[in-house]
């Protein structure tokens, strides 16, 4: 009868430091991926004129602009509020479906322990995060952002020497040891290709997709051929919106998705031994080891 009891204050231990983990990583990526991507699109000098680059003082600041009345009544604020969380909201029927597909993820690669599960819908320009506890066999979603993927339609602008445009590929990724940005700026684009120093670079190998074949002949249709590219998930700071695709084909997400993905563990599993972080190439994020989980794969589908 104790070994009953013991077993059961266990599981209920289990089960109830799961909850509160899921949880606390939902409202984590509320606050410092949502809705710190609007504030820093609208405050955008304020917040570097007082903070730089400090990100902790740039979530210290945006608490503080959360208090403002003039902050809370601006029109502009509101209706992007509204535009962007429609974007990246997840109905209960979409919800289901990924979950529907994630399971089937789950049972071809036969995984057994709880984990991050990444998943992107290319119609919709969206990466939601899920983690399945293995225990339960259940999957929670985390949140959700914008990204940009691969825009073929490029292609037909391109000149001799540039870089070609090719479809984001689908399929299940495995993310590998990647590496950290050298926070490089390129002046005549005004763009950082790889985000700001430090950025992690999820890395997922050479991959096989498609591209235009211009034939340089005027209003004919361009023929598709097989390419393939060095295919990675990283941070990209432009003038170019997520939501619409604008990559050569890798996928471009926030500085803010980034740093969640890096100090969360989300594609890590790869750069963990052990429980010590083995990458060559790059440093361990700033708080590894927050928590006992990681996860390593990127589902990417055409449309859900």
């Amino acid at each position: 009868m104790k070994k009953l009891i013991l077993l059961y204050v266990c599981l209920f231990s289990y089960l109830f430091s799961n909850e509160s983990f899921v949880a606390q990583l939902q409202t984590t990526f509320f606050n410092e991926v949502n809705e710190k991507n609007l504030y820093k699109k609208h405050y955008s000098h304020f917040l570097y004129e007082t903070c730089q680059n400090n990100e902790m003082c740039i979530n210290q600041t945006i608490t503080r602009l959360k208090g403002w009345e003039s902050v809370q009544n601006n029109p502009f604020l509101k209706h992007h509020q509204k535009e962007y969380y429609q974007q990246i909201e997840l109905s209960v029927q979409t919800l289901h479906k990924i979950k529907e597909y994630l399971f089937t993820v789950i049972h071809s690669k036969k995984i057994s322990t709880s984990q991050f599960l990444s998943f992107l819908d290319l119609s919709q320009q969206r990466l939601s995060v899920l983690f399945y506890d293995a225990h339960t066999q259940t999957l929670h979603h985390i949140g959700s952002d914008l990204v940009s993927t691969g825009n073929m339609e490029k292609e037909k602008e391109i000149k001799q020497g540039d870089d070609h445009y090719l479809k984001t590929p689908t399929g299940i990724f495995e993310s590998l040891q990647g590496w950290r940005s050298s926070g490089e700026f390129i002046e005549e684009k005004n763009v950082m290709p790889y985000g700001q120093k430090e950025r992690f670079v999820f890395y997922f190998g050479k991959q096989k997709s498609i591209r235009y074949r211009i034939n340089g002949k005027k209003d004919s249709k361009p023929d598709t051929i097989s390419d393939y590219l060095e295919f990675a998930l990283h941070a990209h700071e432009s003038t170019f919106k997520l939501g619409q695709p604008q990559s050569h084909g890798c996928i471009r997400i926030s500085n803010e998705l980034n740093l969640f993905l890096d100090e969360h563990l989300v594609l890590h599993a790869n750069n963990i031994q052990n429980d010590r972080w083995k990458n060559p190439t790059a440093k361990a994020p700033k708080n590894f080891m927050l928590h006992p989980y990681f996860g390593k794969y990127l589902i990417i589908v055409d449309s859900i």
